[in-house]
């Protein structure tokens, strides 16, 4: 028996930023400072189809690789849990599962679990799955799978089965995806994104994501004195799986408050930035498709920019120019439309009609462009983050008498027709996302 399960937990791990950020002079972010070397791809000793069936350690895959998706398997008879991850590496262009030890475990003794890689070929004509052989933990901290060589059109998960409590297997989703998933909103770092504002009074909340639904008896505050906060927003800028909240204060000070499990680190809160108080848009999203957020903005004359994040600051020498002209648009947002790793760009233009722009690399695919839905003026709170947990952002919104909406993503579409209402009493709320 299979059982597919989309929740997902990420580890939390407090960050200690203990390097000052320094303020650009023109007050438009922080000082450009080096970017972080990224890892030399000609340490990979295979690429494509001459991985295939190679250990990912030993072929220097691991070196690049990153996580496209992740569960938790838990042994209650154990009393352990073990975190099956998506593998996938650039330079090999080749995915793997690795299973490993929960890092809130006392020692690295496994029960026997085993783990094993998925793909479905032939997708549209004959659909066949193949598995790659299976490995079992023993006395180490993880294991890890042989590889598969990526190829377009064949869908991906990692699997691995529950030896202990159930006996159930348990598999991520099935994915065609190589970039990591974009956690726009996601605090609980489980893979759907949850829903957070600003009350009435200042007030930042936190309400969990119970499936199709919001757990409004398990809400969390996360702090008071938000009221005259121009701009917030929750997106993982830290790259550690579970989404941060940054801000835009009444002084223009653009700010980044870790991610502390159900808190926010006040403490190590960081100031990317000043000037930001008279842009008209603000929104945290991973553009670049690296795993961490970036930040991207309208400013006063209606222009489009992308700040890639650089290590926990803002790369302001490469700010990135994506478009003229977005001034009078009512809402402007990020978040990975199209399910492929990296965010898009949606808004709500002057005549109410919502835009769907699919991220071209560092660029907008502007000819592209899909219109949503019409309509959208009228609402208070227009954002898009990955409610279902699907890997593709859905949109929610607040009507105008104050409603809270999940608009689920349909291809390129919205189902309109399965929208949920998550809640009532949202209109006085100064920001919702």
């Amino acid at each position: 028996m299979t059982s597919t399960r989309r929740r997902r937990y990420a580890f939390t791990r407090i960050i200690i930023l203990s390097v000052a950020v320094l303020v650009a002079a023109l007050g438009l972010g922080p000082a450009a400072s080096a970017a972080p070397q990224s890892a030399d791809a000609t340490a990979a000793a295979c690429s494509g189809d001459a991985c295939a069936g190679q250990d990912p350690e030993a072929q220097g895959c691991d070196t690049d690789a990153h996580t496209l998706d992740d569960l938790v398997v838990r042994d209650s008879l154990a009393s352990r849990a073990y975190l099956v991850e998506h593998r996938y590496s650039p330079a090999c262009q080749a995915s793997w599962t690795r299973i490993s030890v929960r890092d809130d475990q006392p020692d690295c003794l496994f029960g026997g679990q085993q783990a094993w890689h998925e793909a479905i070929i032939g997708v549209g004509g004959a659909p066949q799955v193949v598995k790659t052989a299976p490995v079992t933990t023993g006395p180490v901290c993880s294991a890890n799978t042989t590889m598969m060589s990526r190829a377009a059109g064949r869908l991906y998960r990692a699997c691995a089965h529950n030896g202990g409590s159930d006996g159930l297997d348990y598999c991520t989703e099935w994915t065609t995806r190589i970039g990591p998933k974009d956690r726009t909103s996601d605090f609980s770092g489980d893979g759907a994104a949850d829903v957070l504002g600003v009350d009435a009074a200042g007030g930042l909340w936190y309400y969990p994501n119970n499936g199709t639904a919001l757990n409004s008896a398990n809400r969390v505050k996360l702090g008071t004195g938000w009221g005259d906060w121009g701009q917030v927003m929750a997106a993982d800028f830290s790259g550690d799986g579970a989404a941060d909240v940054l801000g835009v204060d009444a002084a223009g000070g653009l700010w980044y408050y870790p991610n502390n499990g159900t808190a926010l680190n006040s403490a190590n809160r960081v100031k990317l930035g000043t000037g930001w108080g008279d842009w008209k848009q603000v929104m945290a999203a991973d553009f670049s498709g690296d795993g961490s957020a970036d930040v991207l903005g309208v400013d006063g004359a209606g222009d489009l920019y992308y700040y890639p994040n650089n290590h926990y600051s803002l790369n302001t020498a490469n700010r990135v120019k994506l478009g003229t002209g977005w001034g009078d648009w009512g809402q402007v947002m990020a978040a990975d439309f199209s399910g492929d790793g990296a965010a898009d760009v949606l808004g709500v233009d002057a005549a109410g009609d919502l835009w769907y722009y699919p991220n071209n690399g560092t660029a907008l695919n502007s000819a592209n462009r899909v219109k949503l839905g019409t309509g959208w003026g009228s609402f208070r709170h227009v954002f898009a983050a990955d409610f279902s947990g699907d890997g593709h952002a859905d949109v929610l919104g607040v009507d105008s008498v104050g409603d809270l909406y999940y608009y689920p993503n349909n291809g390129n579409a919205l189902n309109v027709g399965n929208r949920v209402k998550l809640g009532t009493g949202w209109g006085d709320w100064r920001h919702v996302f």
